[in-house]
């Protein structure tokens, strides 16, 4: 299952990527979208988990709980030889479960604003209802990706 965003921000690609790989940031907005923990984070990688709690149908509950400790990474190009945009994957993983999810990072824009286009998928390898979860799944990613965006904004403007 395929999703697809892209958030405007008032910055510059360089900007954002610093930013989010920035520990008081990531910190921060993990703090502000439920909660996690840095794992490791420098310029060119970011790995934190967090609890990521979901409200699950009957045909999902049997094989998933609805609280999962995920694993996210976000690897990125080298800013100064992708420039001037900046380019990344990242994966997530809850261990235990059959879901996986992976795709591609990338912020493109000038001096004073850039997208962040991310482009993943979601994977579950269930018989029958990975599908289903597979959209659940999606649609928890896209939510967390808007408050996400919504932090950000208000972290640019206050700093």
């Amino acid at each position: 299952m395929d999703f697809e965003t892209e958030e405007t921000y008032v910055c510059s690609p360089g900007r954002l990527h610093e930013l989010l790989t920035d520990r008081a940031f990531v910190e921060a907005r993990l703090e502000a979208t439920g909660g996690g923990a840095i794992v490791e984070i420098g310029p060119r990688r970011v790995v934190t988990t967090r609890q990521v709690k979901a409200s699950l149908p009957s045909f999902a509950a049997t094989l998933l709980n609805d609280v999962q400790t995920v694993t996210q990474t976000e690897e990125w190009a080298d800013p100064a030889v992708s420039a001037p945009e900046v380019t990344g994957v990242f994966s997530g993983k809850a261990p235990g479960t059959p879901v996986a999810v992976s795709g591609s990072l990338r912020i493109h824009g000038d001096e004073t604003s850039c997208t962040l286009h991310v482009r993943g998928h979601v994977e579950v390898k269930v018989p029958f209802v990975g599908g289903k979860i597979a959209e659940l799944v999606r649609e928890q990613i896209v939510k967390n990706l808007r408050r996400e965006h919504a932090f950000t904004v208000s972290w640019l403007t206050a700093h």
